[in-house]
C-alpha cells in the first residue's frame, strides 16, 4: 500500500491560477498559469516523481477558487489524488468561530486568515490580514481563534480600470515603480493617475493598520497578495509581509481534515 507522498495545492484566483507541489514540507515546484489547469496538474505530478511517472495513492490535493469549480474539474482533480478536498463554504477549518455570513466569505480570505491565526496564536496575539490583489481585503481574527471579519475595497487594477472606462479620456496606466506619498503635485495626467491611485492605496491601508492598533495594541499586522511586495516598504507596522501566505493556510486546512 502507498502512502501519502506529494501535496499539490491549487488556487484559482480572479487573474491567474497558483500551483504549489510539496514533499513533506519541502517546496518541490511553484507555477502560475493563466492556462489549462488540467495540463499543468499532470505535468507536475509526472515530473514530480524521480522515474516521471504518476502514482494516485502518493497524492493528496487541495483546490481553492474564488468561483464554484467546474463539475468536469472536480471530477478530474479526484481521479488525480488518493485524498482531494475542494474548498468550500462548509469546510471545516482550524478555528474556533467564523462570526461571518460563510456562504458569501471568500475561500482566499479564510486561507489567509487560518495562517495568521497559526504564526500569532502562540503569542497570544490578535491577527489583522490585509490582502492586496484584485480586491483590497481587511480581516481580523482574534488569539482566540474567532474570525471576526472585514472589509472589502477595490485593488490597484480596478481603481486604474475604473478610471479609464468611466470617463471620456483619462487614459490607462501602470502604477509607478515608487509611489512617493510626498509628491503632491504630478505634472502630467498619466503620473496623476499612477499617483493618485498608489498612495490613495497606501493612505487607505496605512490608516486601517493605525486605527486597528489604537484599538487593539496586540496585533500582528500580516500583508500579502499578488501587490504585497509593490506596497511592502510604504507602509508602517506591518509586521510580515508575505505574498504566499494563502499557500500557507491552505495547506493547514488541508492537513486539519486529512489527519
Amino acid at each position: 500500500m502507498c502512502s501519502i507522498v506529494y501535496t499539490l495545492l491549487i488556487d484559482s484566483g480572479n487573474t491567474y491560477t497558483k500551483l504549489i507541489t510539496l514533499q513533506g514540507d519541502e517546496v518541490l515546484e511553484r507555477l502560475r498559469i493563466s492556462g489549462n489547469v488540467r495540463e499543468a496538474v499532470v505535468q507536475i505530478q509526472t515530473e514530480s516523481h524521480p522515474q516521471k511517472s504518476f502514482t494516485r495513492a502518493e497524492w493528496q490535493l487541495l483546490y481553492s477558487s474564488v468561483a464554484s469549480p467546474q463539475k468536469e474539474l472536480e471530477t478530474f482533480l479526484r481521479e488525480r489524488a488518493d485524498y482531494v478536498l475542494i474548498l468550500g463554504s462548509d469546510t471545516p477549518v482550524p478555528l474556533k468561530e467564523i462570526r461571518y455570513n460563510r456562504s458569501t466569505l471568500g475561500v482566499d480570505r479564510l486561507a489567509v486568515a487560518v495562517a495568521a491565526f497559526n504564526r500569532s496564536h502562540p503569542a497570544e496575539r490578535n491577527a489583522l490580514v490585509i490582502d492586496i490583489g484584485t480586491a483590497i481585503t481587511y480581516d481580523f481574527i482574534t488569539y482566540t481563534g474567532i474570525f471576526m471579519g472585514g472589509t472589502i475595497s477595490p485593488g490597484p487594477q480596478i481603481r486604474l480600470r475604473a478610471l479609464h472606462e468611466f470617463t471620456g479620456r483619462l487614459p490607462m496606466v501602470d502604477l509607478t515603480p515608487n509611489p512617493d506619498p510626498a509628491m503632491r503635485t504630478p505634472h502630467s495626467t498619466p503620473q496623476a493617475i499612477a499617483q493618485g491611485v498608489g498612495i490613495g492605496i497606501i493612505f487607505e491601508v496605512q490608516q486601517y493598520i493605525n486605527n486597528t492598533l489604537i484599538d487593539k495594541p496586540k496585533t500582528d499586522i500580516y500583508l500579502t497578495g499578488g501587490w504585497a511586495p509593490y506596497f511592502a516598504d510604504q507602509l508602517k507596522n506591518v509586521t510580515f509581509a508575505l505574498p504566499e501566505l494563502q499557500m500557507e493556510g491552505l495547506k493547514s486546512i488541508l492537513a486539519y481534515n486529512h489527519q
